[in-house]
């Protein structure tokens, strides 16, 4: 379940950063880059048995939850000025549905790994 949460996660990162790409900003290109790294890193202890750096560990979740947040909360803001205005297009819905739903896998991905990684250290 691990390795298939951060394969859609890594595959979902490049879509976004391609999705973005022509008017993206440094926030969303460092956030992408560190989601990107913190699934490729999950994936290499996964295949390898050893967990990594703590520190590592720590900066790269921080990374991946706040740029989880951030993109979750603007894209609610979105929702909620487009339906304010009255102006939801499919292509707004699909977008916001897709960030949400990358968003939550960011969060579950890193809880999981969490989990795992501390149930590893008590045995």
């Amino acid at each position: 379940m691990l390795k298939l949460l951060s394969y859609f996660n890594i595959f979902f990162a490049v879509f976004y950063f391609m999705e973005y790409l022509q008017n993206s900003s440094y926030w969303i290109t460092s956030g992408v880059i560190a989601v990107i790294v913190s699934n490729w890193l999950v994936l290499r202890w996964l295949e390898s048995g050893v967990s990594g750096n703590r520190w590592v560990s720590v900066a790269v979740a921080l990374g991946s939850i706040s740029y989880a947040v951030y993109t979750a909360f603007n894209t609610l803001i979105s929702l909620y000025a487009a339906v304010a205005e009255d102006y939801l297009d499919r292509a707004l819905i699909l977008l916001s549905a897709a960030t949400i739903v990358f968003a939550v896998t960011i969060i579950a991905q890193l809880l999981i790994s969490g989990f795992n990684q501390y149930s590893k250290k008590s045995d």
